[in-house]
């Protein structure tokens, strides 16, 4: 969400259009996805299998992307 607001509000107050608007909107959307799918990564000391346990990891960093980009 603070992301989002600051997207929002720094152009309304610097008067400027956000350069890249529409990667900000479309890695805003790619965050909320990947994070869906990354909730287990919270679970690693529940007994999920190790092959499990890989993918959310790899999944846990591919969420730093569009973070980055945003």
């Amino acid at each position: 969400p603070a992301m989002g607001v600051i997207s929002e509000i720094l152009p309304v107050f610097s008067k400027k259009p956000i350069f890249g608007y529409k990667a900000i909107a479309y890695s805003s959307v790619a965050i909320a996805l990947i994070s869906f799918l990354v909730w287990a990564h919270h679970m690693f000391v529940s007994g999920i299998s190790e092959t499990a346990a890989t993918i959310f990891s790899f999944l846990t960093f591919l969420v730093a992307i569009p973070t980055a980009i945003k």
